[in-house]
């Protein structure tokens, strides 16, 4: 378990100024975004009778109060660094594999050489993608009531309405998946990452195991999982109007596709350790 700890360590730690940088992206642009949003309404707010209070109450009899969520809501400013984080995690999952066979001395050997068992190496790896990426939702979670008081003290109040942290969330459909309100929502969708991660890992080490013919067999092998997860709902689709239609309800459908997530984890996981034992070399 130490061995494992300290792999996860050195994972985490050579993604830090990265990292780190994603963090401050989030903050700057998302806090600077409500800064200039919150100006644009005090300003057109202001040109109705010259600004003022009468200003304002006239403004707001004919557009309403504005909260947060109105303000905010699809903003580049708040939406592009979140996409553009997501999508740099995204990337790390391939790079987080290749990055170790870059350069005249792979630092692959070092890893495949050291005292332990590979297998640390694969969960210490998966384990660092899926911390990093609730660090960020975290950061984000304590990020947005600072940019909900920052909009409600820059904004006088007859220009807005109060809105919660969970009032925001629940008008986002990315952050109500990002921000599960239920325990059963979030082993769903933490599930799903976790299991679209394993079968790239999985498609990774088979293109690192055979070279040329690997990176075809794991293409195929993503192809391949992807249809199975998604063939309970894909198959009654692509036959509609035949005599399967609405053969199954919508829990069935979604226990089977639970099941056979289940089945694609434990059988890309499993794959992935077999390769990184048994086939994966520098």
């Amino acid at each position: 378990m130490n061995r494992y700890l300290k792999l996860v360590h050195m994972e985490l730690g050579r993604f830090r100024n990265i990292y780190l940088s994603l963090f401050a992206l989030i903050l700057l642009v998302q806090m600077g975004g409500v800064w200039m949003k919150a100006q644009d309404l005090i300003q057109r707010a202001g040109k109705w009778h010259n600004g003022g209070l009468e200003a304002y109450l006239e403004y707001t009899a004919q557009a309403g109060k504005a909260n947060f969520a109105d303000v905010m809501s699809n903003s580049l400013f708040f939406m592009a660094p979140v996409f553009l984080s997501a999508s740099v995690l995204l990337l790390y999952i391939f790079m987080i594999w290749y990055r170790d066979w870059l350069f005249k001395q792979p630092f692959i050997y070092r890893l495949l050489m050291l005292p332990t068992q590979r297998y640390h190496l694969y969960f210490s790896k998966l384990s660092a993608i899926l911390i990093m990426f609730l660090g960020l939702v975290a950061f984000q979670l304590l990020l947005l009531p600072l940019e909900i008081g920052l909009f409600q003290s820059l904004v006088p109040a007859e220009l807005r309405e109060t809105i919660s942290t969970g009032d925001f969330i629940r008008s986002q459909f990315m952050l109500q998946i990002l921000l599960p309100s239920s325990f059963m929502s979030f082993v769903i969708y933490y599930g799903a990452g976790l299991l679209a991660v394993s079968v790239i890992f999985t498609a990774v080490l088979i293109e690192r195991s055979y070279r040329l013919k690997g990176l075809a067999a794991g293409i195929l092998y993503v192809a391949l999982s992807v249809f199975i997860v998604t063939c309970p709902i894909l198959i009654p689709f692509l036959m509609w109007n035949t005599i399967i239609e609405n053969y199954l309800y919508p829990m069935e459908i979604f226990i089977l596709e639970l099941i056979l997530g289940l089945i694609v984890g434990v059988i890309s996981i499993w794959t992935g350790l077999f390769l990184i034992k048994r086939k994966v070399a520098v």
